[in-house]
């Protein structure tokens, strides 16, 4: 269990082995996986405690929206043109170290996944919207994680407050100000953010404008389909 109170000094390895256009704000609350009402309920801290805009909007009161995350390099189900005001967008991942099958000549690695893909899964939302997301470390697991979203800004990306051991989870709030494709990954401080990087803990989440994507020209684009695709070495 982590202390919410502590906090973890920024790095420039952080920003430097990953760099995109952070913002929005963070809350968050963590609690163990055991079968207890603490770990059955965890508690969000207010966006506004951490300092995050609200802009006057009730947040107990917006709409919510469970989004079941896919594999790559597949998206989830979305609107490309946001239907009413702000919601919160419920997404769930599951840590998990596993090996993984790399190639059709059958070589395998040792990965830490969220969601057990690599990368892990896109998530998207508008502008606007407030990313609800359950983060879980399976009890099996050997190591120490969290989540890193560029698309947030406050306690280093929620990852300073996202901080779960094998068996716990927490749950993260932030709101998605400004539009784009961020990178996620995990970020457990010094030299175990490249390491637990590498080892596939990375992904993306995608923030689409309210009424959607637009040329230069500002004409209306739309499209069929969607994929999402990156790259990863490994050796």
């Amino acid at each position: 269990m982590f202390d919410l109170k502590k906090s973890i000094p920024e790095s420039p390895e952080r920003r430097n082995f990953l760099t995109a256009a952070a913002v929005g704000s963070a809350a968050v609350a963590a609690s163990g996986l055991a079968a207890t009402p603490t770990a059955a309920n965890p508690v969000l801290i207010p966006v506004e405690a951490l300092g995050g805009a609200t802009d006057g909007i009730d947040i107990a009161s917006l709409p919510r929206v469970k989004q079941e995350l896919v594999a790559p390099p597949f998206f989830p189900k979305h609107d490309q043109v946001a239907k009413g005001g702000p919601k919160i967008i419920e997404v769930e991942m599951v840590i998990e170290e596993k090996k993984i099958e790399i190639d059709d000549d059958g070589a395998t690695i040792w990965a830490f996944t969220y969601n057990g893909t690599v990368p892990g899964p896109m998530i998207v939302c508008h502008q606007g919207d407030y990313i609800e997301l359950t983060l879980k470390s399976l009890a099996t697991n050997g190591f120490e994680h969290n989540i890193d979203f560029h698309a947030s800004t406050g306690a280093l990306g929620g990852g300073g407050l996202t901080h779960i051991m094998p068996g716990e989870q927490c749950v993260l709030r932030f709101r998605a100000i400004k539009a784009g494709v961020f990178v996620y990954h995990c970020a457990p401080g010094g030299d175990m953010i490249p390491y637990h990087v590498v080892h596939g803990m990375n992904g993306a989440i995608m923030v689409l404008p309210r009424d959607g994507l637009k040329d230069g020209q500002g004409n209306a684009l739309t499209y069929d389909k969607a994929y999402y695709v990156g790259e990863q070495d490994f050796y």
